[in-house]
């Protein structure tokens, strides 16, 4: 039963992608962009290329499931005859996942680096607003509060009536010309009375619920891809045809259910396609000439300051030693604690104690709790209108003495060396989310201080 119910989750799954609009950018795509790489290949066939290409953001396996409005059942899933706990389930995503949608089964550094940056900011994101225990100062802070209690006002019920009768998709009504006027009056009347408070208040829950999303999706992805690693070295040994893989991929693909082999390629990849590449890859946030890369300059002010995922595909790929010279031959257990035997290990304990990642600290010196006070009025008067910010040349002196530790662990030492060049704030969007990294700042260096009074 079970075998009939997984091939017929798969028919329809097929049948989904092959109507899916994005359909055409998940084909394989080995045979294409064929052109000379610095290694020659065999006689008669292409030489393999260095720099593997990215895939497109369009067809990432985040965004092929959802739909731009929820259906009749109020899904905002494409989900055919299938439920959506079918849909999302990592069995029925392994039959999807491939080179073309995922960067796991493609460029599995960056799939890391990526990875990381989506599940770090969705931790990041809901322990902002909720970590301290007031559910309510939460949901307010993200906006869910302030539209809860908006549509708790009349107009709000009013708003949601117009909404059932406009949305087609859901009861059965007898609809007139004069009936959908009323509908559509209420519908204009709520969204442009107090516009500019509800502008605020969409932006927030859509920049909460973004991040979230991100977040649950890869966590899904993940799951999905270290569960199944024959469905990424199928995707990595297709793309192993036109590219050059590192050693320890190419390793790892002779026995892809290896847990120790798909470590050190994992390692090999994050190293190779990031580590080595970070030297010569810096993005500048106040290029304003840039403007493919707008969006990206956006997300810089955050505390992802690097730009996650646009690397360009012109650029050559810096080659050296794999990481840790020989480490990925090892037959013992490469996560396991010193303290362990391992001559005894023979299976990648995921659940041993290994050595902590390293964590940046924050060296506060002389700086003082009198200028940190100092530089979040400046933040907060900053967000005010232009007549009342203050002079840039004040809040760029407020931030030359703030500790480079605390700018290092946000990654924020390059970004802030571009403001302090500058003789006047940067245009409104910008300067939206320069400000929003600035009480970043504020609130580690608060943390901080309050550590260091432990």
């Amino acid at each position: 039963m079970e075998h009939l119910m997984a091939s017929s989750v798969r028919r329809q799954f097929s049948f989904l992608v092959m109507m899916s609009p994005w359909t055409g950018g998940w084909k394989n795509t080995s045979d294409k962009g064929k052109g000379k790489g610095k290694k020659g290949g065999k006689k008669g066939q292409p030489a393999r290329k260095d720099w593997v290409k990215k895939v497109p953001w369009a067809d990432r396996l985040s965004k092929y499931y959802l739909r731009p409005y929820a259906d009749r059942a109020g899904s905002p899933f494409v989900t055919g005859s299938l439920t959506e706990k079918e849909l999302l389930s990592s069995c029925n995503l392994s039959n999807v996942m491939n080179e073309d949608c995922s960067e796991y089964c493609r460029r599995q550094g960056v799939a890391l680096s990526e990875g990381a940056a989506n599940l770090q900011v969705g931790t990041q994101v809901l322990k902002y607003h909720f970590a301290g225990g007031d559910l309510a100062a939460g949901l307010k802070g993200v906006g869910i509060q302030d539209f809860l209690e908006l549509m708790n006002t009349p107009d709000g019920q009013k708003f949601q009536d117009a909404c059932g009768y406009l949305n087609t998709a859901g009861n059965e009504v007898e609809r007139t010309e004069q009936a959908t006027a009323t509908a559509v009056k209420r519908f204009m009347r709520f969204l442009t009375k107090d516009a500019e408070k509800k502008e605020v208040m969409f932006k927030k829950m859509l920049r909460f619920a973004a991040r979230l999303h991100l977040c649950a999706s890869e966590g899904l992805e993940a799951v999905t891809a270290l569960g199944h690693p024959k469905v990424m070295a199928a995707g990595v040994q297709r793309v192993g045809m036109e590219y050059n893989l590192h050693a320890a991929t190419r390793s790892w693909l002779k026995k892809p259910e290896d847990s120790e082999m798909l470590l050190w390629s994992l390692v090999g990849s994050f190293h190779q396609e990031k580590v080595d590449q970070k030297k010569t890859r810096a993005m500048n946030a106040w290029d304003e000439e840039d403007a493919a890369h707008s969006s990206s300059q956006a997300a810089g002010w955050g505390d992802f300051a690097t730009t996650i995922g646009h690397e360009s595909d012109d650029e050559p790929r810096a080659k050296g030693p794999a990481p840790g010279g020989k480490g990925h031959k090892r037959k013992v257990d490469a996560l396991a604690s010193d303290d362990e035997d391992e001559s005894k290990q023979k299976e990648l304990d995921l659940e041993s104690s290994p050595e902590a990642l390293p964590e940046a600290k924050i060296e506060l010196g002389d700086y003082t709790t009198e200028a940190l006070t100092e530089l979040k009025k400046l933040v907060q008067d900053a967000a005010k209108n232009p007549k009342e910010r203050p002079a840039i040349g004040t809040l760029q002196e407020a931030l030359k003495i703030v500790p480079t530790s605390a700018l290092e662990s946000l990654g924020l030492q390059s970004i802030i060396q571009q403001f302090l060049q500058k003789t006047r704030y940067p245009k409104t969007a910008n300067l939206h989310n320069f400000l929003e990294t600035l009480e970043r700042l504020a609130a580690t260096l608060q943390d901080a201080f309050e550590q260091a009074e432990k």
